[in-house]
């Protein structure tokens, strides 16, 4: 689903299954049905969004977390879970999702059955001309 905002298009994507997070102690074969699930809902709402992008655009990908539950979660699980609804986008744009070079994770409120909206938009790679003495 699309969503206007503020002159930008985000797509919403279903909470993910808790069978994704990372801190679930499944073996991973168990879950490639779930996985494949996450992947194809990806890809189709990038369609869905017309997306487009070059092959060698730097990308920013900004992910809003709306929690079903006031349950304390850490967004670097929730990331993890997402990653297949990423590799869905990134297969529909026929891309490489190394092209991410900047993530945003921000927290919304609690919604019903939680909810995903995540931004794709393209930035300006970070060039060094002359490497500083840190490097």
């Amino acid at each position: 689903m699309m969503i206007g905002f503020s002159n930008k298009k985000l797509m919403k994507f279903p909470w993910p299954d808790s069978a994704l997070s990372g801190n679930t102690r499944k073996d991973r074969r168990s879950v490639t049905d779930i996985r494949d699930s996450a992947r194809e809902t990806g890809f189709y709402l990038a369609k869905e969004a017309g997306l487009q992008f070059d092959k060698d655009d730097t990308l920013q990908l900004r992910l809003i977390i709306f929690p079903p539950d006031r349950r304390g979660r850490d967004d670097d699980n929730i990331y993890t879970a997402f990653k297949p609804f990423r590799d869905g986008i990134f297969l529909a744009l026929e891309m490489n999702d190394k092209s991410i070079r900047r993530s945003i994770i921000e927290w919304g409120q609690m919604v019903k059955y939680g909810a995903l909206l995540v931004e794709l938009s393209k930035i300006k790679p970070y060039i060094i001309k002359a490497a500083p003495p840190y490097f």
